[in-house]
């Protein structure tokens, strides 16, 4: 039974990094929203065990969704983790803290889900059969967890390095956090140098 995380970030390289290390190492589905009615929509649609909240969403949301959570989903603030950014003044207040699992520093803390997702797991006992989520995720549209290819189109070298890397057993959060840099500076032309020159060293299995 997977477990389902709603990420509640306008950030979407934090969703491609996300997406890419909690779906190589668990067995996860993440839902985004950025809107008060989307999270309550998800929250009453889904099964939802963990949220992450970020601390500065446009037309101040956070606030507005940390109170609804409080208010009309209490059991999960005990699973929600308050986010911002390295380089980010946290906009949480002392009274945010109270209750919740804890913060989490984009995107070095991100490797703290992962012993916290185990002990998820543990703890939550199937609650849906797999034909009533089967039901609910035809119902309710989610974001893809990777980006699809289409029929013909060739991986770009980005894909390559990603699939690699996880066949070797190498994916991590700092890895997934460096290939989203190099992604966003490298062009494809330099991804493919690099991917070529990778394949040259990378030892045989």
């Amino acid at each position: 039974m997977p477990i389902h995380l709603l990420i509640i970030d306008d950030n979407p390289n934090l969703l491609r990094a996300l997406t890419r290390l909690l779906c190589a190492h668990q067995d996860c589905v993440l839902h985004r929203s950025t809107e008060d009615a989307d999270v309550r929509q998800n929250l009453n649609g889904f099964n939802i065990q963990g949220v992450l909240l970020d601390h500065d969403l446009a037309k101040g949301q956070s606030p507005i969704i940390l109170r609804t959570l409080r208010e009309d989903f209490p059991s999960m603030v005990s699973n929600t983790w308050l986010m911002h950014g390295a380089l980010e003044i946290p906009q949480w207040t002392p009274n945010d803290f109270v209750g919740v699992a804890g913060t989490l520093v984009k995107p070095q803390g991100l490797n703290q889900l992962i012993p916290w997702l185990d002990q998820l797991r543990q703890s939550y006992p199937p609650p849906l059969s797999s034909e009533t989520l089967k039901t609910l995720l035809r119902s309710v549209p989610a974001e893809p967890e990777e980006p699809s290819l289409s029929p013909g189109k060739p991986a770009t070298p980005f894909q390559e390095l990603e699939w690699a890397l996880k066949d070797r057993g190498a994916w991590n959060v700092e890895i997934a956090t460096l290939l989203e840099a190099l992604e966003e500076r490298l062009s494809t032309h330099e991804a493919q140098i690099i991917l070529d020159r990778f394949k040259f060293k990378r030892p045989n299995v």
